[in-house]
């Protein structure tokens, strides 16, 4: 049998691969100490063995069916194959095969990595998988994660990185049973299959809540996004949002997902019962304060400045003492009016801008 004409490197005798060389009979021809050792062996012991000394029946068939297809130059990548180590314990290798032109006839080289660390990392990551799965599916509450297939630059302008965000292609992932429920996914359908779009539309709401996510780099808690439901309803939702950046691209963003919408009904009910009571004051003929505990005055309506010269802007923020005089310190007063107790009817002197002193009845209540 001829000896190669291109031997193995003495560079990859030491690399952290597998190495050998076979004939078209089967012989191994070199074998690089990295993969010797590996087997319990010395290089030297293997060179020139039948290559049925390290190889499974299975293996060496294969070999031969490559040694058979491939021709000199050809490469065929990722075949399973199995060593036999000197005690008999199996090695599972992953191998790229390489077909050579020798004296003797064709050859075969083999570069290889051990499966069984890969098989135990990948073991790792579907355990880790299941669990994740586990506590998502449990969970009540509303998991999501967007992937997108094309990553958003993040180093572009914020008006082109909202313009990404709703238009790179995306798609959900590992959405929860609880997300389907929220945003009311007919029966029977699965979200992780449905278009992220129906339910993260573009608007203007939505664009804010891009550009917030943006400006803390999608790392943000409770933030508003208007969504809609499978119904067509809309729904105020609040976000917490974590993402996947890499080389200033966003990959993925995932979070939990919250229905505020009574809340938001709540907040206008209270801003248009607010604005009501604000122009039922400012109707008033007599002037109304309100003052904090520590007798700081944070509001008055405009009979203020008519019956007694101030403009509110002049005395918000001034203490009570700065505009009223009264028999009793303010401490007491203070400590009087409780809530829902009975409001206090005192005497007082005004403080006018232009120095002159008024006698008034007033009127002290808690609001709290």
């Amino acid at each position: 049998m001829g000896r190669p004409t291109s031997p193995l490197p003495k560079a990859l005798d030491e690399a952290p691969l597998f190495l050998d060389l076979l004939s078209h009979a089967g012989e191994l021809l070199a074998v690089n100490s990295t993969q010797a050792r590996a087997l319990g062996y010395r290089p030297q012991e293997l060179a020139g063995k039948p290559g049925t000394l390290i190889y499974t029946p299975d293996s060496l068939r294969r070999i031969r069916q490559l040694l058979a297809a491939l021709p000199p130059g050809a490469v065929s990548e990722q075949q399973r194959l199995t060593l036999r180590g000197r005690e008999g314990r199996p090695i599972p290798v992953i191998a790229n095969a390489e077909a050579l032109a020798l004296q003797g006839g064709p050859g075969l080289r083999l570069a290889k990595i051990r499966l069984d660390p890969l098989l135990a990392e990948i073991g790792q990551a579907e355990r880790e998988l299941r669990i994740l799965r586990g506590f998502v599916t449990a969970t009540r509450d509303a998991c999501w994660c967007i992937e997108f297939a094309e990553p958003v630059d993040l180093g572009a302008g914020e008006e082109e990185i909202v313009r990404q965000v709703f238009e790179n292609e995306c798609y959900w992932r590992l959405c929860n049973d609880a997300m389907a429920r929220l945003y009311r996914l007919p029966e029977g359908l699965d979200f992780n299959q449905e278009q992220v779009r129906f339910v993260f539309p573009r608007n203007p709401e939505n664009e804010a809540f891009v550009r917030q996510l943006n400006d803390a780099k999608f790392h943000l808690d409770g933030a508003p996004s208007l969504d809609q439901r499978y119904d067509g309803a809309q729904m105020h939702a609040e976000n917490d949002v974590r993402a996947e950046i890499r080389d200033g691209y966003l990959l993925r963003m995932w979070g939990t997902v919250r229905d505020i919408s009574r809340q938001k009904e709540r907040e206008r009910r209270l801003a248009r019962q607010a604005d009501q009571v604000a122009d039922i004051l400012s109707a008033l003929p007599d002037p109304v304060l309100v003052f904090d505990e520590g007798g700081v005055l944070e509001a008055a309506n405009p009979a203020l400045e008519w019956l007694f010269g101030w403009r509110a802007e002049e005395v918000l923020g001034r203490s009570v003492l700065q505009l009223l005089r009264f028999e009793e310190d303010w401490a007491s007063i203070a400590a009087g009016a409780r809530p829902g107790g009975p409001e206090l009817r005192l005497a007082a002197t005004v403080l006018c801008p232009d120095g002159r002193r008024q006698p008034c009845a007033v009127a002290i209540g808690s609001l709290a």
